[in-house]
């Protein structure tokens, strides 16, 4: 997977900075997850005020992680590491929704400017 820099026309660098490693995780989660049956769609807009991103896919749900694995959990169980990986996509964010509309899994990350 080849992930394109996003170009940031008047968005502060860190915002982009923090939006770029959002998408990147979870990119990657749902590719190790297998959870895409297919393209994955990204759709980004952004305004003086917000940058708004939308991740779609046909497959199965992101999984909405709020709790981080314990330290014995990471050594025991593998999907604790990829578990982590989703918990990283909430701190890069300002905020994260999950939700389904015409049987499509739509991730929507918003990063305040």
């Amino acid at each position: 997977m080849t992930i394109t820099p996003l170009r940031h026309g008047g968005a502060r660098r860190l915002v982009m900075q923090r939006a770029q490693a959002a998408i990147s995780e979870l990119l990657e989660f749902v590719v190790m997850l297998k959870l895409s049956e297919g393209d994955i769609g990204i759709h980004a807009r952004f305004d003086e005020y917000n940058l708004d991103v939308e991740v779609t896919y046909t497959g199965q749900p992101f999984p909405d992680i709020r709790e981080y694995p314990s330290p014995e959990q990471l050594l025991e169980d593998e999907d604790a590491v990829l578990r982590m990986s989703g918990l990283l996509i909430r701190q890069h964010t300002d905020r994260v929704s999950f939700s389904v509309r015409y049987n499509k899994q739509h991730i929507a990350l918003h990063f305040d400017h």
